[in-house]
């Protein structure tokens, strides 16, 4: 079987070490040549914020930001006024949390899903301390997945803001998404979700999954730069969350003990835009085009199918969650379900002396880790520049380390 795309020589990292099988993109993508070029000639040639003074420079920094934007638009259907540039999920979910009028909508809890990462988990967890509101997990299964019945005898209209997410981190099992979305928004809860396990992957569209306010990193499945996040709102949720993050450009009027905010979307873009990495982004959206997303996403469903026979053939590998066409993200542990398991980070450790990278631990998922392995979990995750060849390795590999340990 032939890959329809052969992309490794875009991509620098693969080029300096021929033999590396990188299997982290769920937690940070490699970036293709274009991608880490746009962002050395912005340094070089402009090196400045956006909307920050009339020169000539400041002018051409926040041409870059709207017309990645509007790339990101055009790509993801939807228009441009309805998406920022967040520094990262986390401070993107703070501010959503802080900004929320519970005290108008009377609301006074958070509902979460168990499979959010710690960037969605943890902030909410902060807020609900210093709002003093209630936060509800929706615990899982067993297996690690979510129970659609109980999560929404949960979400109710005590619950101001939802957070539930397409993809579980933890092991890449889709969540009734859509599901849930119409109970809560029949409810009158406004939903997150965090598609940086999707977006670039399976999915290119942020409405698609039914949210109010979707959220995803820019270096996992769209090939961009860490230190960058995007943030679609609907017009509906635009109108009745003020951020909880205030500053810069994002307001309009200081006087006082008192501000305006900017309109959108540049009221929702406190502080310093990080330019070069939207500039970073807006060369990796290119590159994606180039590729083609109906190509992106036939590859990728290729490796998954390939991925997902491979492990499920190797004695003495566990491999959680549940396979379909479009899964990325593989989480297994050596061993046979009881003390005798080999530790994740040794098994991580033994496969880098073959120029194997994956990852291991809890994977800032570890609510949900903790309900399949007391001591994490080695995960291996997938990209359009992963080949048959990284398979084959993987295996034979995960064969050795089963067959010498257990």
């Amino acid at each position: 079987m032939t890959l329809p795309l052969d992309v490794r020589k875009d991509f620098p990292v693969l080029r300096n070490i021929p033999s590396l099988a990188y299997f982290d993109s769920a937690s940070t993508c490699l970036m293709p040549d274009p991608a880490i070029d746009a962002m050395v000639h912005f340094l070089r040639t402009k090196a400045v914020s956006s909307r920050r003074g009339a020169h000539r420079l400041a002018v051409e920094g926040a041409n870059t930001v709207e017309e990645c934007r509007a790339k990101i638009a055009a790509l993801s259907r939807t228009e441009p006024r309805l998406l920022s540039f967040q520094h990262s999920v986390a401070l993107a979910v703070a501010s959503v949390a802080y900004g929320y009028d519970w005290k108008r909508t009377g609301r006074t809890k958070i509902t979460v899903s168990q499979t959010e990462d710690h960037d969605v988990v943890a902030p909410l967890i902060r807020a609900a301390q210093v709002l003093r509101l209630r936060l509800e997990t929706i615990p899982l299964r067993s297996d690690g997945t979510l129970d659609p019945d109980t999560a929404t005898r949960m979400i109710d209209k005590d619950s101001g803001l939802v957070a539930i997410s397409p993809v579980s981190p933890g092991t890449g099992d889709l969540n009734p998404i859509r599901e849930l979305c119409q109970k809560a928004h029949e409810e009158g809860c406004v939903v997150i979700s965090d598609l940086t396990r999707s977006m670039g992957f399976s999915s290119f569209e942020f409405q698609s999954v039914g949210s109010d306010i979707v959220l995803c990193s820019a270096n996992s499945g769209l090939l961009g730069p860490p230190g960058l996040a995007i943030q679609w709102m609907s017009d509906e949720a635009g109108m009745a969350i003020r951020p909880g993050i205030a500053g810069s450009s994002a307001v309009s009027n200081v006087e006082g003990d008192s501000f305006d905010f900017s309109l959108p979307p540049d009221m929702f873009e406190p502080g310093f835009v990080n330019v070069p990495g939207v500039a970073g982004l807006s060369a990796a959206i290119d590159y994606i085009s180039s590729l083609g997303v109906g190509q992106i996403k036939h590859q990728i469903r290729s490796i998954s199918n390939l991925m997902s026979e491979s492990l499920g053939r190797i004695d003495g590998l566990i491999l959680y969650g549940t396979h379909h066409s479009e899964r990325t993200i593989f989480s297994f542990n050596v061993g046979n379900q009881t003390a005798d398991n080999v530790n994740c980070h040794d098994v991580a450790l033994l496969l880098d002396e073959s120029d194997i990278a994956v990852r291991s631990g809890f994977l800032c998922a570890q609510p949900l880790v903790h309900t399949l392995s007391a001591d994490g979990v080695v995960q291996a995750s997938i990209h359009v520049y992963n080949s048959i060849d990284d398979m084959i390795r993987l295996r034979t590999a995960l064969e050795a380390i089963a067959g010498q340990l257990l």
